[in-house]
C-alpha cells in the first residue's frame, strides 16, 4: 500500500529550511540592501534510468513541469552579497519503462512530481567597469524532490541531494550569462516498497548554464540548463514477503536528470 501524505514530508522539510535561511539572511543585514527577485515559468523535464548489464536504457520520464523561484541578496561587505535562492517546482510527466521481471515488460504510465530546492552562499564581485558586472558564485544547498508513479504497479520515491554550486555571472545592461559547476556531495533515495528501501546513489558533478534577458531594471526572461549523474548505487536486502527472510536483493540503475527552464522574473 502507497502512503500518498509522505510525498509532502521531503518538501515541507525544505520548505521550513528555506524559511530559516531567509530570516538568517534579512535578519543580520535588515538595514543592508536587500533585493528580491521573483520568478514563474515552465521546465521541459528528463528523467532517465540505465540497465549497464544490457546496455540499455530501461525508463524515461519526459515531460513539462511548473517552476516558480526565489531570490534574495543582500550586501554584506564591499563588493561581497549573500544569496538565497528557492526553486519551487512540480508536474505530471509521462513515464515511459518497464516491470521488473525477466521479459522486461514494457510499462506506459503517469509520474507526478513536487520538489524544492533551496541554496545559501555568496556572490563575491570584482569593481564594476562601465556598467558591467561580473561576479564568482559560491553555494549550498539542497535539493528535495517526490514521484509517485501511478497505477497498480506504483510506489512513491523521494530523493534527497546536497549540493555546492561553483560558478560565475556576467552581465550588462540588457544580457545576464551564467554557469559553472553543479556539485552534488550526497544523494539519499527512499522508495516506499516491501517495507522501505533506503539507497544512496553514487553523485558525479554535472554543470549549469543559462541566460537571461533584461526588458528593464524590473524584468528579465531567463532560460537555464541544469542536470544531475549518478552512478548505480550499492544493492539492499529486501524482503519481499515479510517473513524475515531476504528475497533479493535491490538498488538505484544508474540515472540521469536535464532540466530546461524558462521563467519570467520579476525584481523589487
Amino acid at each position: 500500500m502507497k502512503s500518498h501524505p509522505s510525498r509532502w514530508i521531503g518538501p515541507a522539510r525544505c520548505a521550513g529550511a528555506f524559511l530559516g535561511i531567509v530570516l538568517l539572511t534579512v535578519s543580520p543585514f535588515a538595514l543592508a540592501e536587500v533585493s528580491m527577485r521573483l520568478g514563474a515559468g515552465v521546465e521541459y523535464f528528463n528523467w532517465r534510468e540505465y540497465d549497464d548489464l544490457e546496455h540499455r536504457k530501461a525508463v524515461d520520464e519526459t515531460g513539462p513541469r511548473a517552476v516558480a523561484t526565489l531570490d534574495l541578496s543582500a550586501g554584506v561587505a564591499r563588493r561581497t552579497d549573500l544569496i538565497v535562492r528557492g526553486r519551487l517546482y512540480g508536474g505530471e510527466v509521462d513515464y515511459d519503462g518497464e516491470l521488473n521481471d525477466s521479459a522486461h515488460t514494457p510499462l506506459s504510465s503517469k509520474t507526478d512530481y513536487l520538489g524544492l530546492a533551496v541554496e545559501g552562499g555568496f556572490s563575491f564581485k570584482p569593481r564594476n567597469h562601465r556598467g558591467d558586472t561580473a561576479a564568482v558564485i559560491l553555494t549550498f544547498g539542497v535539493d528535495d524532490w517526490t514521484r509517485e508513479l501511478k497505477g497498480i504497479y506504483g510506489y512513491d520515491e523521494e530523493y534527497t541531494i546536497m549540493f555546492v554550486r561553483l560558478g560565475a555571472e556576467a552581465q550588462d545592461r540588457r544580457w545576464t550569462a551564467r554557469g559553472g559547476l553543479l556539485l552534488p556531495v550526497d544523494a539519499d533515495e527512499h522508495i516506499d516498497v516491501w517495507g522501505g528501501l533506503d539507497l544512496k546513489p553514487e553523485t558525479n558533478p554535472w554543470f549549469y548554464i543559462g541566460v537571461g534577458y533584461r526588458f528593464n531594471e524590473a524584468l528579465e526572461l531567463a532560460l537555464d540548463y541544469q542536470g544531475y549523474r549518478f552512478d548505480i548505487s550499492d544493492p539492499v536486502a529486501v524482503d519481499v514477503d515479510g517473513n524475515g527472510s531476504i528475497d533479493g536483493y535491490a538498488w538505484q540503475p544508474r540515472s540521469e536528470q536535464d532540466t530546461l527552464t524558462i521563467t519570467l522574473r520579476a525584481g523589487f
